[in-house]
């Protein structure tokens, strides 16, 4: 079974085609997807020719990597142990949502990259006709989650040194009709922020 199959199997969901696509389309040179759980986003890139480094707390996630083991590692939340510029991009693919010192991280994910960082993250906003459907995003039920983020947020971690692009995005494919529903009314879970170092 392929890591894209595995993560269906085990959360429900197949990789946002969106996401792969707009991964493929900005990625540079050598790059990591850090937080990468099954490594789908990664893998992608592996198969057009990037080379590409996986990091992650939780070592189950990493043996299912079919990688050279030196791409890989294992490594406790909240930690870049990098060195400066080691890396041309970074994926944080609903990474950034889970942790608790956001600006000390991100000034760090800033230092170990060289050219783009890649980042999507679950909206803090819902229609407010959700609450009478009793519907959540699954997103808002994970407890580990520290924020939920709205293009603001998302444009106050650029700085002089960095530029971003923020596009809307549905992070799920599995119920495509409520998705669907909700374009045609204006509403989309998630943002994708391309930032590039100028």
């Amino acid at each position: 079974m392929d890591n894209q199959n595995i993560l269906e199997a085990a959360w429900g969901f197949k990789p946002c085609v969106k996401r792969l696509a707009i991964h493929r389309k900005h990625a540079v040179g050598k790059v990591l997807d850090y937080g990468c759980a099954y490594g789908s986003y990664g893998l992608d890139l592996v198969k057009v020719g990037f080379e590409v480094f996986f990091a992650d707390v939780d070592s189950k996630f990493l043996d299912t990597i079919k990688v050279d083991s030196a791409n890989k590692f294992k490594i406790e939340f909240d930690e870049l142990p990098f060195k400066e510029n080691q890396f041309d991009t970074i994926i944080l693919g609903d990474v950034i949502e889970h942790v608790q010192d956001l600006n000390a991280f991100w000034a760090h994910v800033k230092k170990v990259t060289s050219s783009k960082i890649l980042v999507s993250v679950p909206r803090r906003e819902t229609p407010f006709w959700f609450k009478y459907l009793n519907i959540t995003w699954k997103g808002y039920e994970d407890i580990t989650h520290k924020r939920y983020f709205e293009e603001k947020e998302l444009a106050d971690l650029a700085d002089t040194n960095w530029t971003v692009e923020i596009l809307k995005y549905y992070p799920r494919a599995k119920f495509g009709w409520l998705f669907d529903l909700l374009e045609n009314i204006g509403y989309y879970p998630g943002y994708i922020a391309i930032y590039t170092k100028n």
